[in-house]
This record gives C-alpha cells, sequence and structure tokens, in this order.
C-alpha cells in the first residue's frame, strides 16, 4: 500500500467499524420492538376475552 492512502485506509475502516457496530444496535433494537409487539398482541387478546367473559 502507499504511504500516501494509509491515513485514508484507516478512517475508512474506523468508519467501517462504528458501521458494523451501528448494524449490531439496530439488530438488537429491532428485536427488542418485535418481541414488545408479540406481548403487546398477547396482551390485547387476553384483555379481549376477559371482556368477552364478563
Amino acid at each position: 500500500m502507499k504511504d500516501e492512502n494509509v491515513e485514508q485506509v484507516k478512517k475508512q475502516l474506523e468508519n467501517h467499524k462504528k458501521f458494523l457496530i451501528l448494524i449490531q444496535e439496530w439488530v438488537s433494537l429491532a428485536s427488542d420492538l418485535a418481541d414488545l409487539e408479540i406481548v403487546s398482541k398477547s396482551e390485547k387478546v387476553s384483555q379481549t376475552k376477559a371482556k368477552n367473559e364478563e
């Protein structure tokens, strides 16, 4: 690698590492959201059943 490109490549690698961290965070948050949506739907079904039994 040419010396003149070293800094640019280092910067690109640093940006890529940040990008990977952000992707991991996004996937984790998407998974949490999906879990919350499932719980929410389950609670709504339970509430509807309880109202219908009254």
